[in-house]
């Protein structure tokens, strides 16, 4: 009787830490819109490194917690991902294998159709870049001239942004659009 009492208790606990760490809607709120407009990101920021904290401890979140280093081995120099973002983001090695083969198709499309060309300026879209897991490895491949990262999201944008930019220091080959890609 006393482990189903424990149990139940945790599994409240549960359900509370889990409503705690979603402070990211689906729809944007109003204080989203006006960080937008004024392009203010400092507030997201410190919910989303609090909701850190919280993933750590809650039952459910603790597994993607533990594999933080596989989704991002530079998480600890300031890599952002809003909740749904631990579970969504392609792993950084999966990610690179990714890009290289993208790559690779298209070069090997390019030289077979047109060998007058040096090669390169390809261009690639990332239509759910989310917290930019994708669009770090295409930027870093070298071989893509533009990556375009698109997410309707916000807060998934800007911590693409975050993490392209600052963590992983993008030489300015990414542009991040936020649009829906079906109307892109």
């Amino acid at each position: 009787l006393l482990s189903e009492t424990n149990s139940e208790v945790l599994d409240k606990q549960e359900e509370e830490d889990s409503r705690k760490i979603e402070n990211v809607s689906k729809k944007p709120t109003a204080e989203q819109k006006r960080a937008a407009s004024t392009f203010g990101f400092d507030v997201f920021r410190a919910k989303i490194e609090k909701s850190y904290k919280q993933i750590a401890i809650s039952r459910k979140m603790r597994k993607f917690f533990n594999r933080r280093y596989q989704l991002f081995n530079r998480f600890d120099a300031g890599v952002l991902m809003d909740t749904e973002s631990w579970y969504s983001v392609t792993p950084e090695a999966v990610a690179r294998h990714i890009a290289h083969k993208c790559l690779d198709a298209l070069k090997s499309s390019s030289s077979s159709s047109s060998s007058s060309d040096g090669g390169g300026g390809f261009t690639v879209l990332d239509a759910f870049c989310g917290s930019g897991g994708n669009t770090i490895q295409f930027a870093r491949t070298g071989g893509f001239d533009h990556v375009i990262a698109c997410d309707i999201d916000f807060v998934k944008l800007q911590c693409a942004q975050q993490n392209a930019c600052q963590v992983y220091g993008d030489s300015g080959r990414t542009r991040f659009v936020m649009q829906d890609f079906f109307q892109l």
